[in-house]
């Protein structure tokens, strides 16, 4: 029997946020928790914890600003956010028209 391993200490703080951000858990701009306590939280260093919020802002999820931290975007920009888009100036309709 093949054990599953357990994603990379980044992949798993940018995979629960990320879960957090689209699922709406977390409000348009809300502050994340500062590096030092993500990185406590996660029992991982404040490096790992830089390179998640930076692929959290590269997908469109996060803002950042020095000095004050990272927050949630105000429309999260997700794949399926901007396929949505493209479809509809297409004329074809989303996955909730079909429903």
């Amino acid at each position: 029997m093949v054990e599953a391993k357990a994603p990379f200490p980044c992949e798993r703080i940018v995979d629960e946020l990320r879960a957090e951000i689209v699922d709406g858990r977390r409000a348009a701009g809300e502050r994340l928790s500062s590096e030092h306590d993500l990185a406590d939280q996660y029992g991982t260093s404040r490096p790992t914890v830089r390179r998640a919020v930076a692929r959290l802002k590269a997908e469109g999820l996060v803002v950042t600003s020095q000095g004050r931290g990272a927050f949630v975007r105000a429309k999260p920009c997700t794949v399926e956010w901007h396929l949505g888009n493209v479809f509809t100036k297409l004329g074809i309709p989303s996955r909730k028209d079909l429903r």
